[in-house]
């Protein structure tokens, strides 16, 4: 999530103390299962555009929760940086993957 204010930050930190390190990891994993089965029924049925980003927004939120857990905020960011520097260069040399 881009630009969390403090407030948000401060959410996301009480609910990784209120519930536990381990259920979050375990809430993480459902909300991806929704995510997954969201994109779909959105590919099969043409599902409504807005339940799919509802789901995004919640992986989003636990991916922010999973960050506070493993303590490797700066270590995912690194990693999205080198991945997105790696796409670039497939898309620039013509590899589709």
């Amino acid at each position: 999530m881009e630009h969390l204010t403090m407030k948000e930050l401060e959410t996301l930190l009480d609910a990784v103390r209120a519930h536990g390190p381990q259920k979050q990891i375990i809430k993480a994993v459902e909300e991806l299962g929704e995510l997954s089965q969201a994109l779909c029924k959105y590919l099969a049925e043409g599902a409504d555009p807005d339940h799919v980003a509802e789901e995004m927004a919640d992986v989003a939120i636990m991916l922010e929760q999973l960050k506070i857990i493993f303590e490797n905020h700066a270590r995912v960011d690194a990693w999205e940086h080198e991945k997105l520097a790696r796409l670039a260069a497939r898309i620039d040399g013509g590899e589709a993957r």
